[in-house]
């Protein structure tokens, strides 16, 4: 075993044995990645390497796992650390009201409302959900807070397919109109026919005396 590899192992087994904290972990990660890669074998590196869509919490109690599982297949002896293990149950006991309430939103954004939603709109929501105290009656609280969050000119759109509805920095955008293509020469020849065009717009570098509009077309054709 050359210097380079030791080093990685010896690092890994300070792991193993809890004498990194989250961060500490994810910066060593960083330095030293390069090093990791051509210690171990392509899989094992693949499920250390912390994942982009993961927190760091989440990203840790995984690398140990995997940490603890190479130094198994090399026969080196450790004291397996549970430190990791529980940062991250409590993480997710503390994220278990909030993983409920998006549950209740997204069902009554998808069914009640017709429309779609991203993590910075439900975000948003838990944000403004906890601003108000939690209230216990989260599906009133839905109809006051959340409904009124999907605007329209006039009419809500009539989607042809699952709601495509635009989302703005965390706000849905305005549901101007919609309009049925028909299919004639010009749609034919140089666009598409058929299907339905729904127009949304939201306001951009507003200021006290003035703002832009951008507009968003979303078009679905008939499923078949």
């Amino acid at each position: 075993m050359d210097d380079q590899v030791r080093r990685v192992i010896d690092a890994l087994k300070g792991f193993a044995e809890g004498e990194f904290s989250a961060d500490d972990w994810i910066a060593w990660w960083d330095d030293n990645s390069g090093a990791v890669a051509a210690a171990v074998k392509r899989g094992q590196f693949l499920r250390l390497k912390p994942s982009i869509n993961w927190d760091t919490v989440h990203n840790v109690a995984r690398s140990h796992a995997e940490a603890c599982k190479v130094l198994d297949a090399r026969k080196i002896s450790f004291v397996k650390s549970q430190r990791y293990e529980r940062e991250l149950r409590a993480l997710e006991e503390l994220q278990a009201p909030q993983e409920e309430f998006f549950g209740e939103v997204l069902y009554y954004v998808e069914t009640r409302l017709r429309a779609s939603y991203n993590q910075m709109f439900l975000d948003r929501m838990w944000q403004l959900y906890q601003d108000d105290g939690a209230p216990e009656d989260v599906r009133r609280w839905m109809s006051k807070r959340v409904k009124p969050e999907f605007k329209c000119v006039e009419k809500r759109p009539q989607w042809v397919r699952d709601p495509e509805w635009p989302i703005h920095e965390g706000r849905p955008a305005i549901f101007i109109t919609q309009y049925a293509l028909p299919e004639n020469d010009v749609t034919k020849s140089s666009y598409t026919w058929g299907g339905t065009i729904y127009v949304f717009g939201y306001r951009v570098n507003q200021s006290k005396d003035s703002f832009e509009i951008e507009n968003v077309v979303i078009v679905q054709q008939p499923g078949t």
